[in-house]
């Protein structure tokens, strides 16, 4: 794939991971830091080689051999605790980052400083001292100028299980060291954050190449974890092995420690071949198939078997002109020349030959081919890899989006199922309204008795006007009746009068109570209808008494007259003339029933009227306490209607916000699958 492809790619990716972060920041998450880094090194086009391996495997010494100068320290023992990056420059330089911010540049014998800097501090091997830095580091207060915490906080980091009492130091000394060790640090100048190392590599072709020497991986002192939380950054690993080939290290690093994206790209690497060089190619090969046999995930093209320090030599000898130069190099170096032994004897003096040895010896043509392989193809192993890493991110964003439309769909029901509701309770609320009305308006006409056109109007009026009726014709003959017949007529026609309106009213009751009876309304006691009551007592006693006075008052003039044996007189009542002769009062007396009733008759009609107009009140009243009620019940029952609807347009509304928001998450959902499918694309570019 040529420059411009890898560009576009790049540009295209960067494009998604921009995308990725936006979109999980509005979810209030944020990008996984492994891919963060992976963003920097792809905008940076910087790839990182680890160079791994457990400690004592020759893991500083297989880079000096890379790089043909034994330019990182070497020890017997432990030798790096800090990660150190190792990039191209046109002149060797270390730079170191402390905690406290600080810079060092060091380009005079950097050696020796990168040895002071990255190797284990010999007065404290025998405690954690990495672990310690962690907790300075993460202790510093810049404004401070050092590190700042609680001595109870000191006290459970020196009690903590995990801190590793690597040489099993009595919990005095232990303690003690670790405070010293503190107290001379507490500045955070002298503990260095990031280390790197530029120098003239042969991979100068390559400017982004970056070769990262690690801790090893059972390192003490808190050191490991250091290179297992660096292999997650790394692009390609290359693991060195040394000793038998059954490693319970290795084989946990491959099926636990080291993410599947370096699996793809580990490289392992057999060092210390000088010691099996001896027995021969045969011997060599079957090593190598045991090593296939017992790693076949890693593959056969991916394991190389070295020797580091031949490598280192190997330069040397090739600026010896002759044997002979070469054996005075030997002479005056015996571990070289036990290095180099088998060549020596195998090449029988001819020079070219023991080259030819030491470069089989040390097989580094072989994995510098591999390693410059993976390098011209490191940025799209990068963004292979990056492109697999944020496929996954975006997957883990798409299924999450999925579970949330899910429930979202089961609660979204179809806008014209709103539409038809609605509809269908703005018309019972029309028809409600309707029918209330017509019903009340109804209601008042029928039974209303205020209404001339009422039936209930007409019967009343009839019935007053009968009683009436009888009033005025009602005639007593003064031969047969006296008072006591006028009084028991008298109560008869309000006992007939009172059975008759309260019949009437039990009637318009019943009729009423079966007109209402369908509208679901309680019965209430308001319901019932008060008959007046006429008095008796008021009237009769008025009506005699003047009846009594007129009788009196004119059998006084009867007797006064003096002109005429015959009074010429009128009927009470009637206004016809008659004559009574002088004396004869009984004539007179007789007149009483007929004018006591003639007294009462306006009275009767009087409060016969009252007692129509009473009632018709009484039947309105009934009317307005129904209608009342049925007034409230409809207003609850509007009420509870309007309720519903207004519930039914907030349901419309909210399943309208659903189907924005389901509109929404598929858009989502769509642009992350496209981005999904770019990934993929990407990859198979690749």
């Amino acid at each position: 794939m040529d420059y411009k492809e890898l560009e576009a790619h790049r540009t295209v990716l960067l494009d998604l991971y921009r995308s990725l972060s936006e979109t999980l920041s509005k979810e209030g998450d944020e990008i996984p830091g492994s891919i963060k880094r992976r963003q920097k090194n792809i905008a940076a086009k910087k790839f990182l080689l680890a160079i791994v391996g457990e400690v004592k495997a020759g893991k500083s010494t297989f880079i000096n051999a890379l790089l043909k100068e034994e330019i990182l320290p070497v020890d017997t023992q432990q030798a790096t605790s800090e990660i150190v990056e190792i990039y191209h420059s046109d002149k060797t330089e270390v730079q170191v980052t402390f905690t406290n911010c600080t810079t060092k540049v060091v380009k005079d014998d950097p050696k020796l400083f990168l040895k002071k800097i990255a190797s284990v501090n010999e007065e404290y091997r025998d405690i954690p001292f990495v672990q310690i830095n962690r907790f300075l580091m993460k202790k510093y207060r810049k404004e401070k100028g050092k590190a700042v915490f609680e001595k109870g906080e000191l006290e459970d980091f020196i009690s903590d299980p995990e801190l590793e009492n690597i040489h099993k130091l009595d919990d005095t000394e232990f303690r003690g060291k670790i405070c010293d060790y503190i107290k001379k640090n507490i500045a955070c100048d002298a503990i260095p954050k990031e280390v790197t190392l530029g120098y003239p590599h042969k991979f100068s072709e390559f400017k982004h190449f970056r070769i990262v020497d690690t801790p090893g991986i059972n390192a003490i002192g808190g050191i490991e974890n250091q290179t297992k939380k660096f292999i997650n950054k790394a692009d390609a690993v290359i693991y060195l092995h040394k000793g038998p080939l059954e490693s319970t290290a290795l084989r946990t690093a491959l099926e636990n420690e080291l993410p599947e994206k370096v699996k793809e790209h580990i490289i392992l690497v057999l060092t210390h071949k000088k010691e099996k060089f001896y027995l021969g190619e045969d011997e060599i090969k079957k090593i190598l198939r045991q090593a296939e046999m017992l790693y076949p995930e890693i593959g056969s093209d991916n394991i190389f078997f070295v020797d580091s320090l031949t490598e280192l030599h190997l330069e040397e000898f090739n600026k010896r002109k002759t044997m002979d130069e070469i054996q005075n190099t030997l002479d005056k170096n015996p571990e070289i020349m036990e290095l180099t032994a088998a060549c020596f004897y195998k090449a029988q003096g001819d020079k070219y030959a023991f080259i030819k040895l030491l470069e089989a010896q040390s097989n580094f043509k072989e994995i510098r081919k591999r390693i410059e392989r993976d390098v011209q193809n490191s940025a799209s192993i990068q963004m292979k890899n990056f492109a697999s890493a944020i496929k996954e991110e975006y997957e883990v964003l798409e299924n999450k989006i999925r579970r949330g439309i899910e429930p979202l769909r089961m609660k979204y029901q179809d806008p014209q199922s709103f539409a038809s509701d609605i509809q269908k309770q703005q018309d019972e609320t029309e028809t409600m309204t309707s029918d209330y009305h017509e019903f009340t308006s109804e209601l008042r006409n029928e039974f209303s008795p205020r209404d001339m056109n009422s039936r209930y109007y007409q019967e009343i009026d009839q019935k007053v006007k009968s009683f009436i009726g009888k009033i005025n014709t009602k005639v007593f003959d003064p031969n047969k009746h006296n008072e006591k017949t006028v009084q028991s007529y008298l109560e008869k026609f309000y006992q007939d009068f009172g059975d008759t309106m309260n019949k009437f009213v039990d009637s318009l009751k019943a009729d009423f109570q079966r007109r209402i009876a369908d509208k679901n309304v309680e019965a209430q006691s308001d319901y019932s209808i008060t008959v007046p009551i006429m008095s008796l007592g008021s009237i009769w006693d008025a009506a005699f008494n003047a009846t009594q006075s007129k009788i009196n008052t004119q059998l006084d003039e009867v007797e006064k007259s003096k002109d005429f044996e015959y009074y010429l007189g009128n009927l009470l009542f009637f206004g016809i003339p008659y004559f009574i002769k002088k004396g004869e009062k009984k004539e007179i007396r007789k007149s009483l029933p007929q004018q006591l009733w003639m007294e009462m008759q306006s009275p009767i009609v009087n409060q016969l009227v009252i007692h129509q107009t009473q009632l018709q009140e009484n039947i309105d009243q009934l009317i307005n306490n129904f209608c009342n009620h049925y007034q409230s019940k409809f207003n609850e029952d509007l009420r509870k209607q309007k309720q519903y609807m207004e519930k039914l347009k907030k349901d419309e509304r909210t399943n309208e916000e659903l189907k924005k928001e389901i509109s929404t998450l598929e858009a989502e959902k769509k642009t992350i699958y496209d981005n999904i499918q770019n990934c993929i694309r990407i990859k198979g570019d690749l």
